[in-house]
């Protein structure tokens, strides 16, 4: 599993000499000469020939999560000759030996094993290697020349979740969630401003929950996968929203609904629509793109300033229109007048 970083595989063993029948390795010297260095917990050794050998157990890997839900992992057996150096024994992969039945199972990777669904051909490989074990002498001291060198044999099989359903499962959900939030830009941040911050705050808790229980499925990494940036964009998404509604209900605080013109009402409609427009583009188009494919470091230089750049200019965008409208409709109050003089004084 995922969690843990290990997998499951049962499979058949083949040695022989190169251009020599497989009985001329059929003793039990040599597969306690070799050792599966990624090996978890082999649970199964069993002789079914001279030099055909069925080994079974469970096996460690490093999972890639930078590109979840569309990650591809590679699944690798490693094998090790311990005691003859690489000068005396060496691995040769046998291109006509190495392969995978068509009746393997693996659920959520399946479609992935085999190079289209019709084919008989596995998306696997074989390869051989050299590892050097530095020689030490009685001080501790490296001595290169006496380095040893053994041969080393490596089977590896390449899988990737399908497409479709880190879709569905896992980008289409917070979509919806943060459907609510995008459709209360089309309403008037003045007279419903209550029902604004209601759906901001609504969505923010759906998709935290979601977030976790996803991040839960996953081993701890030290990087952000695609995921973890795609939430984090619906975040800043939901954030300028609830930032753009707390700024209106702010600036305009004093505006009661009664002295609301209909010119004002579709200027603060129009000025809401521009502002989600904007800030959705941006953050989904712009940024998302530039963090997915940027180190999380290097784009962190660069999102920070966006993100600040952000919230100043809805606070502007605001500001701006409230000036507007006061020099377009003349929404300046005459000073107050004191009743305790008469109208010709005050003109006075």
């Amino acid at each position: 599993g995922l969690t843990e970083g290990t997998f499951f595989a049962d499979f058949l063993v083949f040695f022989r000499r190169e251009d020599r029948p497989l009985q001329r390795f059929g003793t039990q010297e040599l597969i306690d000469q070799i050792a599966i260095t990624n090996a978890r917990k082999i649970d199964l050794t069993t002789n079914y020939h001279q030099g055909i050998w069925r080994m079974g157990g469970t096996f460690l890997f490093s999972p890639d999560l930078r590109w979840f839900p569309f990650d591809t992992q590679d699944l690798e057996i490693i094998m090790e000759q311990l005691r003859v150096p690489v000068r005396d024994f060496q691995f040769i992969p046998d291109s006509h030996l190495n392969g995978m039945s068509p009746f393997i199972r693996f659920p959520g990777w399946q479609a992935s094993l085999r190079v289209d669904s019709q084919s008989k051909f596995a998306r696997c490989s074989a390869s051989s290697g050299k590892k050097i074990l530095p020689a030490m002498n009685r001080w501790s001291e490296k001595v290169p020349n006496n380095n040893l060198t053994f041969s080393r044999f490596s089977y590896n099989v390449q899988v990737t979740r399908p497409f479709w359903q880190g879709v569905l499962t896992h980008m289409i959900p917070p979509a919806i969630m943060l459907t609510p939030a995008l459709f209360s830009y089309a309403l008037n941040p003045i007279v419903h401003s209550t029902t604004q911050l209601g759906s901001c705050s609504s969505s923010i808790v759906s998709i935290l929950l979601f977030h976790i229980g996803i991040a839960g499925e996953l081993p701890p990494v030290d990087y952000l996968t695609f995921f973890d940036k795609y939430i984090f964009a619906v975040y800043c998404t939901l954030f300028m929203a609830l930032f753009s509604a707390m700024s209106c209900s702010v600036i305009y605080r004093n505006e009661s609904i009664e002295d609301l013109t209909k010119d004002m009402k579709e200027a603060l409609f129009e000025k809401n629509c521009i502002i989600g427009i904007y800030s959705t583009v941006v953050i989904f188009a712009v940024a998302l793109p530039i963090w997915a494919f940027c180190s999380s470091r290097a784009a962190s230089l660069l999102l920070i300033p966006m993100a600040l750049g952000g919230v100043i200019w809805v606070w502007i965008q605001w500001s701006d229109l409230k000036a507007e409208i006061a020099n377009l409709h003349g929404t300046e109050l005459p000073a107050p007048i004191d009743a305790g003089k008469t109208s010709d004084d005050n003109d006075v």
